[in-house]
């Protein structure tokens, strides 16, 4: 066959005359009907159900409705008049799907990461095939209202389940279709489509679509609760027809309905658990166990036979195996009726510090290793995940590259000196008696980082847009809710950019995309676990003051998705609200304004709640001599305080909290860089000097500051060596988790914190 002569992709040789006045004819006389209720035309990729790692195929839909239920798609290989018809899909909905016995449902899958991530799209009208000219010509005006009905579809494409088989393996190079067909399946995590971006990007140049924009305008589709029997590949590697036995996660459990509602026959005879006894309740002909595995706040309810549960108790690890059924007893509908229990591990329970009551948050932090096994805590781990991954999402869609920045610097950032020194641990002191085990190592003294800034910027000017989120380090002597010596900050640099509302816009658009997602309800990741975090707000063993109400939570989050621009002010104007506010008794006298010090606590909170209205507000434009030297100097309106010059930056303050996040433009011209470098000590003597670590000082310099931050010679070298206009921001990540989760102590959203005096695990 490979010796053939081949045409359109295919064997034999090119259409005859004869064909094509057949072809001419049928059209004329035949009717083509089932072929005229296709109604749309979509394009994603399927992978092989028994070999997910092989390459993703590029898939034409052409789809019709067979009824409101059932739709049926003919797949080819391209959009072209000759394609090849690879396969056949069917979509079914959710409630069609749920009467499928558990054996047929295996064979399905969802469509939400097709259609969340941009990847599945309905390419629009073009004047002229995009697979023929080198680009596609978009017909004008056609493209707005084209997006609303795509975006449309999608609504309803993301609640289908999909089973489809592929004919031909075109993919591998088959001139024919071959073999048997092959079941295929869909994508439900970025992660299992590992070149995603050359694929779906080469896709998008062909067809003049764009999957990142795709994604941004699906933002708010809420996703489904996808059944649990559906996108079987991804479970099993090996057989899509053989099921193989695995454990549930509770959350999992708590979501599937028993045999007897399922439709299916034995569909949940055998159920396997994994988790940790919360409680345990043991009488003479039954015992009853509260199992949880961290992926709920709530617990899965066991019932055992006494003999199996005497080997356990409150904190042990346990595997249950049992059947699903609805429960008789109140607190829960379903239940495990326990078959297998075993205890795993050792567990010495009359030590174990963590039981069935209330335990204050004080009493915790002794005991960081443990208390994340608490219901709660849990849930505070699940959500900083989740949200780690929509600030990843977001700031993917606005085209920043994630780097990682270095832990060991040679400056310190800020300016403040408050930083950690490293050294080698060296057993041997020199004989000399002298500590030079640092300058040893590295030449001389480094320090632990207390801000990405400086090196974002030099990656910035490589790539345009850059962020990082990771640990930084501050040896303050704090010992309040609201610091710790080591913490989290989210980093972004853009470049190119002239404008500070820029900056506080990406800020403003950032935290208001995590907020919505919390408040997009059930059946959504983020709206599930909003819901789970006011739940757990509302158990009746708290104390007040260790939590915030769910009333309160939720309207913090209500502030932050207001539709309305933040408000923005100027730290003069911030004066005068303030000395007004002094003058009417609202604030403390000896919070009044200072032009030396910045804003106070007290004066940052009556602001975020008489000018943000208990919601975020920016201010602007500080005066120059309480910021960093890398802050560019104010334009407009925020430019001097009196005679005090300011410089182009921003604070982001929120009720409670205060500041959560701050930002500048940064100065990108040389020689004024230069000067301000020198006048605070910052900056190494000229080339040639006898002495390489001369420093050269300015009036206003301190010793400090000249021997921590003398190695900046590198980030002049980026005004130096060309440079641009750019600004960027950091954010407290752990307080805006605190934030959103109306948790009060920054100690108790960080699994493993430190502080002054404090460094336990």
């Amino acid at each position: 066959m490979d010796s053939m002569q081949a045409t359109n992709r295919v064997p034999g040789p090119g259409v005859s005359m004869e064909s094509k006045l057949l072809e001419t004819g049928a059209g004329a006389f035949q009717s083509f009907a089932p072929l005229n209720s296709i109604c749309a035309h979509l394009n994603a990729f399927h992978v092989y159900a028994d070999d997910p790692k092989r390459t993703p195929v590029e898939t034409n839909h052409y789809c019709a409705h067979l009824s409101d239920d059932v739709r049926q798609c003919l797949l080819y290989d391209s959009p072209d008049r000759k394609a090849r018809l690879i396969g056949i899909e069917y979509m079914v909905t959710p409630r069609l799907y749920e009467t499928l016995p558990a054996s047929e449902r295996q064979y399905w899958h969802s469509h939400v990461f097709e259609v969340k991530s941009g990847m599945l799209v309905m390419p629009g009208p073009t004047l002229s095939s995009a697979y023929v000219t080198p680009s596609p010509v978009k017909v004008p005006g056609l493209e707005s209202i084209w997006e609303q009905a795509e975006t449309q579809e999608m609504k309803q494409v993301v609640e289908l389940y999909g089973k489809v088989y592929h004919l031909w393996q075109t993919d591998r190079g088959d001139k024919l279709p071959l073999g048997e067909p092959k079941l295929m399946t869909s994508f439900t995590a970025h992660d299992q489509f590992g070149n995603f971006e050359t694929l779906v990007g080469d896709r998008d140049r062909r067809l003049g679509t764009d999957w990142r924009r795709k994604k941004d305008l699906r933002r708010d589709i809420k996703e489904p609760q996808i059944h649990s029997d559906a996108d079987q590949a991804w479970q099993r590697r090996n057989s899509i027809t053989a099921p193989l036995p695995r454990a549930l996660r509770v959350a999992e459990l708590l979501k599937q309905p028993t045999k007897a509602t399922s439709g299916a026959s034995g569909a949940n005879d055998h159920v396997e658990v994994n988790g940790f006894v919360r409680s345990i309740r043991k009488q003479k002909a039954v015992a009853f166990a509260a199992v949880g595995d961290g992926s709920a706040l709530e617990a899965v309810q066991a019932v055992l036979k006494p003999e199996d549960a005497e080997q356990l108790a409150v904190g042990t690890a346990v595997k249950f195996v049992g059947q699903w059924i609805e429960s008789k007893g109140k607190g829960q509908s379903y239940e495990l009726r326990v078959t297998t229990a075993t205890a795993l591990g050792d567990h010495d329970a009359s030590a174990y510090p963590i039981q069935k009551k209330y335990h204050s948050p004080e009493y915790l932090r002794t005991m960081p290793h443990l208390r994340a096994r608490t219901p709660h805590n849990a849930l505070l781990l699940r959500l900083r995940s989740f949200m780690i991954g929509r600030v990843q999402e977001f700031l993917e869609s606005q085209d920043f590259v994630q780097t990682h920045t270095p832990l060991i610097t040679s400056s310190d950032c800020e300016g403040a000196g408050e930083v950690f020194s490293v050294s080698p641990n060296e057993k041997e002191s020199p004989e000399d008696g002298s500590d030079q085990r640092d300058e040893a190592f590295f030449g001389s003294t480094k320090y632990l980082t207390v801000s990405a800034q400086l090196h974002l910027e030099a990656l910035a000017q490589a790539v345009g847009k850059v962020w990082t989120l990771s640990p930084t380090f501050r040896a303050e002597k704090s010992d309040t809710a609201r610091h710790l010596s080591e913490f989290y900050m989210l980093e972004a640099e853009v470049c190119f950019t002239e404008q500070l509302e820029d900056i506080m816009s990406l800020v403003e658009d950032l935290v208001r995309s995590l907020a919505t997602q919390l408040l997009q309800g059930r059946g959504t990741s983020g709206g599930d676990l909003g819901e789970e975090l006011l739940r757990s707000r509302t158990y009746s063993e708290r104390n007040e003051n260790d939590v915030v109400s769910p009333d309160d939570i939720q309207h913090r989050w209500e502030g932050l998705v207001r539709p309305d621009r933040w408000p923005r002010i100027t730290f003069n104007s911030a004066l005068d609200i303030l000395r007004d506010a002094g003058k009417q008794g609202k604030i403390s006298l000896t919070a009044h304004s200072s032009l030396e010090e910045g804003l106070s606590t007290e004066q940052e909170k009556y602001l975020a709640r008489e000018v943000g209205g208990n919601g975020p507000v920016f201010v602007t434009d500080y005066p120059k001599h309480i910021k960093p030297f890398y802050m560019a100097s104010s334009h407009g309106n925020g430019a001097e305080l009196g005679s005090i010059p300011t410089v182009a930056c921003f604070d982001l303050l929120l009720p409670e909290v205060c500041e959560v996040a701050g930002g500048s433009m940064r100065e990108h011209r040389y020689a004024a860089l230069k000067d301000v470098m020198a006048e605070k000590g910052l900056l190494r003597s000229d080339a040639g000097s006898d002495n390489p670590d001369e420093v050269v000082q300015g009036s206003s310099s301190g010793s400090l500051n000249s021997s921590i931050d003398a190695g900046l010679d590198w980030y002049l070298d980026l005004r130096r060596y060309g440079s641009a206009p750019h600004g960027g921001f950091g954010l407290g990540f752990d307080r805006l988790l605190g934030y959103l989760t109306g948790t009060p102590n920054i100690r108790d959203v960080v699994t493993f914190p430190r502080w002054y005096g404090r460094c336990t695990c």
